[in-house]
């Protein structure tokens, strides 16, 4: 994925015949511009005048307000400010656990779940931490303020006056949520996701207008079908989510791809899709990063020797561990410590 530039949001913008700050806007963007910088988070967007993101043309699509994609490769303490949308936003996760504060509530958005934000919640990002994840978003303007303003959608968005109507009310009935989808959603919204990072795509206008249009006319399926359409999470998902809770209390033992898998009482194959569904990492690499992590914790108590942090994080040796911390974090484990205890 191509890497976005930070985007400097203008003071206000008007929407709605309504003057809005967005400078906190701005702010809750730079603090993933490290990330992006140093290629752990990966961010695109689509977006009008004061959103992060490559700009979309005068008239190319009236109301939508930003869409798009971000990956982020480790876990990091974000520290994003929150702010007040503007518009319906959507949120969901592809891959991993994201974790999210909305009007000073922590959520976490597991794989396959949508997060529902209304007009006028307050959002962001990290609670402070945001572990790895793939998630989309779409953010329209429906010219309300909050729940209790009548909502207007853009005009080119395909559902006659009753489905909008449906629409909204379920919207609006259920507020802030977080809801599982269906398969056939998930597949809209990759394909929506996908549109932002990608240039030089022709009648790019027309093909976000059908894609939002469809993406939103599924939701409204899904709404009306009620449980129906849910997807049940599999005995296995639920075995190797268990198991990924109490890992970073067993680091020291022995842990191979194998032995993790057993622990699931499920083959290699489909512990290393679950593990990638639940993290966006393999097994391997999600194994080697809570050892890490771990190693940095005990390296703040000067008490504790290499030898010992190594063998309370499952490395063989100390050697190993400074050589696994150096390709991971760009130092050894005793510049960090001098780092750290400075």
């Amino acid at each position: 994925m191509k890497k976005q530039a930070s985007i400097k949001a203008p003071p206000e913008v008007t929407l709605y015949g309504m003057t809005r700050h967005l400078a906190d806007i701005g702010r809750a963007y730079k603090s993933m511009v490290p990330g992006i910088r140093d290629t752990k988070v990966e961010y695109l967007a689509i977006a009008q005048k004061g959103y992060p993101g490559a700009r979309l043309k005068p008239g190319e699509a009236d109301g939508l307000l930003s869409v798009g994609c971000m990956v982020t490769h480790d876990k990091r303490a974000l520290h994003m400010e929150a702010f007040c949308l503007q518009g319906m936003m959507f949120v969901l996760t592809f891959q991993g656990i994201l974790s999210v504060r909305t009007n000073h509530k922590k959520h976490l958005v597991h794989p396959g779940e949508l997060l529902l934000l209304p007009p006028g919640t307050h959002f962001a990002i990290g609670d402070p931490v945001a572990s790895c994840a793939r998630i989309g978003w779409l953010l329209l303007d429906v010219k309300a303020l909050d729940l209790n303003t009548p909502w207007r959608w853009p005009d080119w968005l395909m559902l006659d006056e009753v489905e909008r109507r449906e629409f909204t009310r379920e919207l609006v009935t259920r507020g802030v949520i977080i809801q599982k989808v269906s398969d056939d959603f998930i597949q809209v919204y990759t394909r929506l996701a996908m549109l932002s990072s990608q240039e030089g795509i022709l009648h790019r206008g027309s093909r976000l207008k059908q894609m939002i249009s469809l993406s939103m006319l599924e939701l409204l399926d899904f709404f009306l079908c009620g449980d129906g359409g849910i997807k049940e999470e599999s005995p296995s998902l639920r075995s190797v989510q268990k198991f990924l809770h109490q890992l970073p209390e067993r680091l020291s033992e022995a842990w191979t791809i194998e032995s993790m898998a057993e622990a699931c009482h499920i083959g290699v194959s489909k512990f290393s899709e679950q593990v990638n569904i639940l993290t966006a990492e393999s097994p391997a690499k999600h194994l080697a990063r809570l050892r890490l992590e771990k190693a940095c914790e005990l390296l703040r108590d000067p008490s504790q020797s290499l030898r010992d942090i190594a063998q309370k994080t499952g490395f063989s040796c100390a050697n190993y561990l400074t050589r696994a911390f150096a390709r991971f974090y760009h130092k050894s484990p005793k510049q960090f410590r001098r780092e750290q205890l400075t």
